[in-house]
């Protein structure tokens, strides 16, 4: 009503007037939106949740891209960035995957996940545990990059899907990455606006538009091109992709599945290993602590899978 009739008679300063009023709206509405639940969660402290129901694993993704650009190998790789590798000695298999490879709260004794187990089994070969808690394909084709000359891996297996797919955030790693670094070089302007809960609301509004299915960490196709990278890169050494189990239902990952065999079919170094498949023959208490990390015996299931595809493997001609 104050615009109709504003627009009706001659309003000294009218230019001024609409300033103030536009500036009155967006404060009320500011500090409005503060009062609200969705305020509060788009606020500094509510994105430092573990979860973010809105943005998704936003703490963990900025944790994992700090750690990773920091590229410090750890003693334990629960999280952060792989174990130091060390010294060739023999014939070596490189594992990678997330934590149900390379450690979780859950189960943190290492000797009882499977590249310990097949290194114990596979008596003339090592094996290097390379896997990280939380870190995605994505994670694996940009350290595999960095790195494949120093591993000098003979053979390497990967035991991935449940982070690539279940991990949600506003947008994939392969570009959310690049704005990381770019917030990172120009952190107290990104501090600055993260206090404001109308630019929070706009990005939300712009997140809210995109497909449900970009809103993943690595979605398919995503993925498909980090294996991808990985095989050209490995060469023509033998490439194990191991479907990931989880519990009660592996459904979701059917999809994941079938895009690794289908690599796996056209390539003659590259074979899928069945292990969700074999996973699901037993009740989910036997082998899962959880939705995907595995008690002592689901592990030793996973090494049995791989083992079976590496021996069998090498008796082919």
């Amino acid at each position: 009503g104050i615009i109709l009739n504003a627009n009706r008679f001659t309003v000294p300063h009218f230019n001024w007037w609409s300033l103030t009023f536009f500036i009155v709206c967006t404060i009320s509405a500011e500090v409005s939106l503060r009062s609200t639940k969705a305020g509060l969660q788009w606020s500094s402290k509510g994105s430092q949740t573990e979860h973010n129901e809105i943005f998704g694993w936003v703490r963990q993704a900025n944790e994992s891209f700090e750690l990773f650009e920091e590229g410090k190998h750890t003693t334990y790789p629960d999280k952060g960035y792989p174990v130091a590798i060390p010294k060739k000695s023999k014939r070596r298999i490189v594992s990678f995957g997330g934590s149900t490879t390379g450690g979780a709260f859950q189960n943190d004794n290492l000797n009882e996940f499977y590249p310990a187990l097949l290194n114990q089994t596979l008596t003339t070969t090592s094996v290097l545990n390379q896997g990280v808690g939380g870190w995605t394909t994505w994670h694996i084709r940009e350290y595999f990059n960095k790195v494949h000359d120093t591993l000098n891996a003979d053979a390497i297996t990967l035991y991935v899907g449940h982070n690539d797919i279940l991990t949600s955030v506003p947008l994939p790693y392969k570009d959310l990455y690049p704005l990381w670094q770019e917030q990172r070089a120009q952190k107290k302007v990104g501090n600055w606006l993260n206090q404001i809960r109308l630019y929070q609301a706009l990005r939300y509004i712009i997140i809210s538009l995109r497909k449900s299915d970009m809103k993943l960490a690595v979605p398919i196709p995503h993925a498909k091109e980090n294996l991808m990278a990985i095989i050209e890169q490995a060469g023509d050494i033998d490439i194990y992709l191991g479907s990931e189990g989880l519990s009660p239902d592996p459904g979701i990952l059917y999809p994941y599945n079938d895009m690794m065999k289908e690599l796996a079919e056209a390539h003659s170094n590259v074979h899928y290993v069945p292990i969700a498949e074999a996973l699901s023959q037993y009740a989910p208490h036997q082998v899962f602590l959880d939705d995907c990390h595995l008690t002592a015996f689901g592990h030793q299931i996973v090494a049995k899978q791989f083992q079976q595809a590496i021996e069998t493997t090498r008796k082919t001609p």
